[in-house]
């Protein structure tokens, strides 16, 4: 069995000790009469090492400034996107227009609406106030009516001599009107005449035609045997109330009586070939369009 190895201490020879000593009291001596030197020759070396890293620590720092330049060119280049306010620019409008309360019009809240039995039978409403009236009247028909009239010949009388027509003014004497014979002389006019004979063409015993004027214009107008005159003199309508169930066939204006619809009475104003213009007790006026008409 091995036995461990003890160490094994080396004395230096009392003569290499002394020396060593010398030396250094030697060295002790030399740093205590210069030290001063010693210690401003450590301070300069430093100095001069700090000096030699200055160039090395201004290139590093310019270089991080120069990194840092760039990092903030790069971000002011990416620009941020707009927010979309549009939502509650529209939310802040609403907030500050306050809402318009509308009590009229065609809600029925506070305008409760009215309605009425035909005479069928069936229920209507009432929304403008006059579907029960007028305004529920519809022109189904619209006719012209014609003034005609020919020239017949002549009636001779010793020095006198008259020009026979026959007239047929509808719109005075209706549908079932016939043409009455009036006898005019040349120039002559009573207030009963609708026209006056002014020209005569041809001989006056057997005239080709004869030119007269009416009575009430300047206009003038030729007959012949062979052409009569026509000219529309006015309308007449057929209407009916849809509502009501009520009808009113050959209206014609300025009609005596005019027609009633319920307890109300209301006059014909006019006629033209697309609308009867109806008239009430106080003047109000209401417009009814023949069928197809807008």
């Amino acid at each position: 069995m091995l036995q461990p190895k003890e160490p094994t201490v080396r004395l230096l020879h009392p003569n290499k000790a002394k020396d060593v000593m010398d030396q250094l009291k030697k060295l002790g001596v030399v740093f205590g009469a210069h030290y001063e030197k010693i210690i401003l020759s450590v301070i300069l070396l430093a100095l001069l090492g700090a000096a030699g890293f200055l160039p090395f620590r201004v290139a590093q720092n310019r270089e991080t400034i120069r990194q840092a330049l760039e990092l903030g060119e790069r971000a002011r280049k990416k620009e941020s996107q707009p927010v979309d306010t549009t939502g509650y620019e529209s939310m802040m409008k609403r907030l500050k227009t306050q809402p318009k309360l509308n009590l009229s019009g065609e809600h029925n809240l506070f305008n409760p609406v009215l309605w009425k039995r035909g005479r069928d039978g069936a229920l209507f409403k009432v929304v403008r106030g006059d579907e029960d009236g007028p305004g529920g009247l519809i022109a189904t028909a619209i006719r012209p009516l014609h003034l005609v009239i020919e020239f017949d010949g002549v009636q001779a009388s010793g020095e006198s001599t008259r020009y026979k027509f026959n007239v047929l003014d509808e719109a005075k004497g209706g549908r079932s009107a016939r043409p009455r014979q009036m006898y005019l002389a040349l120039g002559s006019s009573s207030k009963s005449d609708p026209f006056v004979v002014t020209k005569i063409m041809g001989p006056a015993d057997n005239p080709t035609g004869v030119e007269f004027r009416f009575a009430d214009s300047t206009e003038t107008a030729t007959v012949t045997r062979e052409q009569a005159f026509k000219r529309v003199a006015g309308y007449e309508a057929d209407m009916v109330h849809e509502k009501l169930g009520t009808k009113f066939n050959n209206v014609r204006t300025k009609q005596p009586g005019g027609i009633r619809l319920g307890s109300q009475t209301y006059n014909i104003v006019a006629i033209n070939k697309d609308e009867v213009t109806v008239q009430s007790s106080t003047s109000k006026r209401w417009i009814v369009r023949r069928k197809g008409i807008s």
